[in-house]
């Protein structure tokens, strides 16, 4: 369980984003749930902050928004929430770290700028520094 300064913490970064996208794409908590294959209770507090979200987690959350689009798409959703979790962002499996390297690879080849003064350039270029 998450308490104080890092609860107010995720639920203002994380939970935010979380709440935007999920809004964008015209999600309810429910639906996002089950697309994502967790319970509304768990996405109300990944939400408000109650919860430290893994990035396998944040996987699934991506590929539930981003639903219906290239890959890329929630690989770039993917690196936006696991930087909005920062320190408090759990660890994720080498199955799903091999994926987003190479899915990494492509936004890379397909013109994302690389220049290291942002989190999630440093998220994309720790991914690729790691593959090689």
């Amino acid at each position: 369980m998450v308490v104080g300064a890092e609860r107010d913490c995720l639920r203002s970064s994380f939970g935010v984003l979380l709440r935007s996208e999920r809004h964008v794409a015209g999600l309810s908590q429910p639906q996002l749930a089950e697309r994502a294959s967790t319970t509304p209770f768990g996405i109300s507090r990944l939400e408000n902050g109650h919860v430290r979200p893994s990035t396998g987690m944040c996987w699934r959350l991506a590929r539930a928004l981003r639903h219906g689009l290239d890959d890329r798409a929630a690989v770039a959703l993917d690196l936006r929430l696991r930087v909005a979790a920062g320190p408090s962002l759990r660890s994720f499996s080498t199955r799903t770290h091999r994926q987003r390297e190479r899915l990494a690879a492509e936004l890379l080849a397909d013109g994302l700028p690389i220049s290291g003064a942002d989190d999630f350039t440093n998220v994309v270029l720790s991914l690729l520094v790691g593959a090689s």
